[in-house]
């Protein structure tokens, strides 16, 4: 699939990927991508808990820096890493001409209203300190 799209590489081990296509105001069309990387372990919370970590890139819509979410196991790192690139998508300046704009937050999942801070974790109620 990244042959016929010709999407750039990530930077990092990749675990999943959503091609998309950008479509400026003039028509030109050019391939986008959001990559989302294996779990790794990061250093643990200040309380001792293990810290797990995914990378998310997204490429073609703007921004392309490696930014990493952060949860107490893999599969909460996932989970977090889905829902930062969502948000990355729906924060993108060209976020209306993205081939997956129709689909609610690019079909990737959201942080429930009213969900639990997670025992202290800051994902819930900021994003920008767990993610780099």
């Amino acid at each position: 699939m990244q042959a016929a799209l010709n999407l750039p590489a990530a930077g990092f081990p990749v675990m999943a990927s959503r091609p998309m296509v950008y479509t400026r105001q003039d028509g030109v069309r050019s391939a986008a991508v959001v990559y989302i990387g294996l779990p790794f372990a990061l250093p643990p919370y200040p309380d001792g808990t293990p810290a797990w970590g995914c990378q998310v890139q997204t490429i073609g819509i703007g921004n392309d820096r490696i930014m990493t979410s952060r949860g107490p196991d893999t599969a909460q790192a996932v989970i977090y890493a889905l829902v930062l690139a969502g948000t990355l998508c729906n924060g993108s300046v060209v976020a209306a001409q993205i081939d997956w704009s129709a689909m609610p937050n690019f079909g990737f999942p959201t942080v429930p209203p009213g969900a639990p801070d997670n025992g202290g974790d800051p994902f819930i109620l900021q994003l920008s300190p767990i993610f780099n």
